[in-house]
């Protein structure tokens, strides 16, 4: 029997068959071709990079000294009562007090101090710390940085978008103040060693009875200056949800928030100038180094503006919480707050 006319036409109806199917897939809506060729799940749906304008940084400078702490070295107590102040003030360096000839001159030699730098020129130092800010808002103009992040589609709903977000930013810090500290902080007086041409090394505690070494019994006020500087970096890390909501063609809104976390590197600097009547200007520098690992929370909306199918232009504005670092320098405590800020931010995202 000839096989052949039954496999041609087997073949041709075969063919017949997957040209109709061909066909009716050809008659298909193209929108629903996009729509069975579109893979479920999670995708990358944007990648932002943005310029950062961060505002509402400060700090703030404290002294923790005590006004009543015992002087270094201790007066020699006199016989039948207590050590009695010249000045009626107590100093954490030295003393000058009233000595058995009643600072006859007025000079006095029941006197004392602690370190070799308490004496420029012909002038003995001794200073009072109490307690109280120095510098209560220390702020300077708005700082700088970039911020580059991700943001994650999971769910989409009448053009409407929900998804997870993390980014990863950067600023510089520069936030300094000066000025001249209220002697009921800070105070340094200066006592004029009349001319002398030895004195004794420190530790030096001269006695009620003497006489030995006379210096004058009145001071004279010197004034304090301070320069007061924060330098450094603050790398920030965020990852938080947010929902997108388009309010045009062209124009949408997001609401986001969630996690912060905020490294701070920096350098505080604290320079301290003792201008003495007649004896000029002692100035001294401290710079201290520190790394602060701050969390906190943020929430921020923005507005973007369609530029193509894939890039759109946005601004945005964000409130950070993140608290705030402490530095400890002797009696002198500084915190940069981080508790309330704002970063207004302007940049381009890119829709995968």
């Amino acid at each position: 029997m000839n096989r052949k006319p039954i496999a041609l036409s087997v073949v041709v109806v075969s063919l017949l068959a997957n040209l109709q199917a061909l066909g009716q897939s050809a008659e298909e809506p193209a929108s629903r071709r996009i729509e069975l060729q579109a893979a479920p799940g999670p995708i990358v749906d944007q990648f932002y990079m943005s310029y950062l304008m961060g505002f509402n940084f400060s700090a703030r400078l404290r002294n923790l000294g005590n006004p009543s702490a015992p002087s270094f070295p201790a007066p020699p107590p006199p016989p039948g009562g207590p050590f009695v102040s010249a000045t009626g003030i107590l100093y954490r360096d030295g003393y000058v007090g009233i000595d058995s000839s009643g600072n006859l001159g007025g000079t006095t030699w029941y006197w004392g101090y602690a370190r070799s730098d308490q004496i420029q020129g012909d002038n003995l130092l001794l200073s009072r710390s109490g307690s109280g800010t120095i510098f209560n808002h220390i702020h300077d103009a708005p700082q700088h940085g970039v911020e580059i992040g991700y943001r994650w589609r999971y769910r989409e709903s009448d053009g409407s978008k929900m998804g997870v977000e993390a980014s990863f930013s950067f600023m510089d810090l520069d936030l300094k103040a000066s000025g001249e500290v209220d002697p009921r902080i800070l105070l340094v007086h200066a006592f004029g060693l009349g001319g002398a041409t030895f004195i004794p090394p420190a530790p030096y505690a001269g006695s009620y009875n003497g006489p030995f070494f006379l210096i004058d019994a009145t001071p004279k006020p010197a004034t304090i200056h301070l320069v007061s500087e924060f330098d450094g970096e603050v790398y920030g890390f965020k990852v938080g949800p947010y929902a997108m909501w388009p309010l045009n063609d062209r124009v949408s809104f997001t609401l986001s928030g969630g996690f912060a976390l905020l490294l701070h590197d920096s350098d505080f600097r604290l320079q301290q100038s003792v201008s003495i009547p007649g004896g000029g200007t002692i100035s001294t520098e401290i710079i201290r180094s520190d790394l602060g690992l701050l969390p906190g929370g943020y929430i921020a909306g923005a507005l973007s503006y369609k530029l193509s199918d894939q890039f759109n232009c946005f601004t945005s504005l964000q409130y950070q919480n993140a608290g705030r670092h402490t530095y400890n320098v002797g009696d002198i405590k500084a915190d940069i707050n981080f508790d309330q800020s704002y970063l207004l931010s302007v940049g381009f995202s890119y829709l995968y």
